[in-house]
């Protein structure tokens, strides 16, 4: 039973750090797009990319500390 969940906490720490670089890699092309002299609605996109990177990055950290 304590390996099943642990292992289940590997694979949950695994895929959320997977989100977290997806995302964070978002917020890269977001901000590429923004700074070559996009539109307000590149910097929007910018903002959104953020948060979302912001949001994946505390769900790896609360699994972590479960860890």
């Amino acid at each position: 039973m304590i390996a099943r969940r642990r292992d289940s906490l590997a694979d949950a720490l695994r895929h959320t750090y997977g989100e977290w670089q997806w995302r964070s890699a978002a917020v890269w092309a977001a901000y590429e797009r923004w700074s070559r002299g996009g539109d307000g609605l590149d910097f929007a996109s910018y903002r959104v990319a953020l948060d979302l990177e912001e949001t994946a990055c505390r769900r790896y950290m609360e699994l972590a500390r479960q860890a």
